[in-house]
């Protein structure tokens, strides 16, 4: 299934302007900014959902003062969840190295006190424009209050305006609606305050955007009547009949005490009580008593043909939800890129963080689920390599695929197929650049960290890197301890195409460049190898696609082998 690709920037002056741009440069000059027109045109969004839109506040501020260290802000409410992808504030005359915080605040209520969700920081180049924030993908829900804003460590130029339309003010991005509250400045310091108490100011808003993507909500066991104690893993069995992107985990908890750590986990298996390896984990710490505990952002690709266990472990007792009355699977929630189905629920598999590498499922049919969201949300998964039936085992050694895209694309995560992983682990994935094939390749994004022992698509998280047209990509990874990773000499070789919701991406070869870790600032290349790919997976923004060499259909297998290709 395709899902068009639609990035809508929607502009507040007197009236609303919606135009399209890109969001997904870290610094826009102002001259590639939001326009200032003051137009009444609408443009219609197209496609499900997967959509992206930007809305832009304050364009056409007349005000602007220099301040150091000052944090500013609008508060926004949604009528329908959202994913927020990112936040751009618009300033002038940046010092080169000043330290930009990008920060979320939420509230139950708009004049109350507001707590930290989340922020995230990052040196500037400087100059003058919209700078942009590393990538949020942090779920956005109604009845809440959210403070977006940045704080920064060098005198800068802000801008806002005593002229322009006040709050409310209420933006249209056709898959939900987002109404600015007003706006507040609430700390003067880098990093932004654990909270601040606001009364809002209904004047114009400072002059910000505000990226977001659609999300639908699989909302299992919402009317569960019965509830047990105990700190114990609960998670329900899912399929999907297309391929979708699951951002979040949030189990239903009552009476867990602030600093108790929640772990989530994914685990997938061929069968519903066969074994089922862990593909994605995370945890943390939390301080809110009740209600559903959101797990960092997964974007972890759900398949057809698979089963996954969807759940959380809790290490302080905490009272979790059920139900002995409500309708047993199966159950099917309607997505509008696709279905996913509730087949049983599994609790109590394991009671440590992290979870055990894989578990045998042992699943009951005949019950509703446990109380749990899913966020979920389209994105093109193209698999090169997905069938492979050779592998190789090597020990300080990298491996990737060298592409190119037609038209300039979002990539949002690279994930390894790889298997034998050692405890302890350290996976690095990267991305290299070049102007020719042959090189040389340049790092443009990079990102590693220590994994436990398993086999599966070990996942980088959110990339958030532009790939341009007419420039060619090395994307793969490096590890430093011996395991296994697939490759094919019977698939189809290079060139290989994938079509995106908007444009292709062409598979040109398979390069391993070095054999040491961590990969290089720069490696030269005589030119990749014309074989079928390693086996990866790159998520790309907003479409939806299923496209690779599938060795089930050619009655290949997967077998290990000691020879590199």
């Amino acid at each position: 299934m395709k899902i068009t690709r639609l990035l809508l920037l929607l502009t507040l002056h007197l009236m609303i302007l919606v135009l399209p741009c890109s969001a997904t440069e870290r610094h826009i000059a102002p001259q590639r900014g939001v326009s200032e027109s003051f137009g009444a045109t609408h443009a219609a969004a197209k496609g499900l959902p997967g959509q992206q839109g930007v809305t832009a506040w304050g364009v056409g501020s007349e005000s602007s003062s220099l301040s150091n260290s000052t944090a500013k802000g609008n508060v926004l409410t949604v009528n329908y969840p959202v994913s927020l992808r990112s936040i751009s504030v618009y300033l002038e005359e940046v010092p080169a190295g000043t330290t930009i915080e990008w920060s979320v605040y939420s509230s139950e209520a708009a004049n109350s006190t507001y707590y930290r969700v989340v922020g995230l920081s990052e040196s500037v180049a400087g100059g003058s424009g919209y700078f942009e924030s590393p990538l949020f993908n942090l779920s956005l829900k109604p009845g809440t209050f959210y403070w977006l804003g940045a704080n920064w460590s060098n005198p800068v130029r802000y801008f806002y305006s005593n002229s322009l339309p006040g709050a409310p003010l209420v933006v249209d991005m056709e898959f939900a609606a987002a109404t600015y509250e007003g706006r507040i400045q609430p700390s003067n310091t880098i990093p932004g305050a654990s909270s601040f108490f606001a009364t809002l100011s209904s004047n114009a808003p400072y002059r910000f955007t505000y990226s977001f993507d659609s999300v639908e909500i699989a909302d299992l066991g919402a009317a569960s009547e019965s509830s047990a104690f105990g700190a114990v893993s609960a998670g329900n069995i899912v399929t999907v009949d297309e391929s979708m992107t699951l951002q979040s985990i949030s189990p239903y908890l009552v009476g867990i005490d602030n600093g108790s750590t929640i772990y989530w986990a994914v685990y997938r298996s061929t069968s519903f009580d066969g074994s089922f390896t862990r593909v994605w984990d995370a945890s943390r710490t939390v301080s809110q008593y009740e209600g559903y505990f959101e797990s960092p952002a997964a974007m972890v690709t759900l398949e057809p043909g698979f089963y996954y266990w969807l759940g959380a472990y809790w290490d302080d007792g905490a009272y979790y939800y059920f139900s002995n009355t409500l309708p047993a699977a199966p159950l099917d929630f309607g997505l509008g890129f696709g279905h996913l189905q509730y087949l049983g629920r599994d609790g109590q598999v394991f009671d440590t963080n992290p979870g055990p590498d894989s578990f045998v499922g042992s699943a009951t049919t005949t019950v509703a689920p446990y109380r749990q969201r899913y966020l979920l949300k389209a994105g093109a998964a193209v698999t090169p390599g997905d069938g492979d039936d050779s592998s190789s085992y090597d020990n300080d050694s990298s491996k990737g695929n060298v592409i190119t895209v037609s038209e300039t694309q979002t990539l949002e995560a690279i994930e390894l197929y790889l298997h034998q992983v050692l405890d302890g682990t350290t996976l690095e994935w990267a991305v290299y650049e070049s102007d020719t094939l042959t090189g040389p390749y340049t790092q443009v994004w990079e990102t590693s960290r220590v994994v436990n022992a398993g086999e599966g698509y070990f996942s980088s998280g959110p990339v958030m890197l532009t790939l341009e047209a007419a420039k060619y990509y090395w994307i793969g990874g490096f590890w430093d301890h011996d395991l296994g990773y697939y490759y094919s000499n019977s698939a189809p070789g290079a060139p290989l195409d994938f079509a995106l919701g908007e444009g292709t991406m062409s598979y040109l070869g398979r390069l391993g460049p070095y054999a040491t870790f961590p990969g290089p600032v720069e490696f030269s290349s005589i030119g990749p190898v014309e074989n079928a790919p390693y086996q990866q997976r790159y998520i790309f923004s907003g479409s939806q696609t299923s496209l690779f060499y599938d060795s089930l259909e050619t009655g290949s297998t997967s077998a290990w082998s000691s020879t590199s290709p």
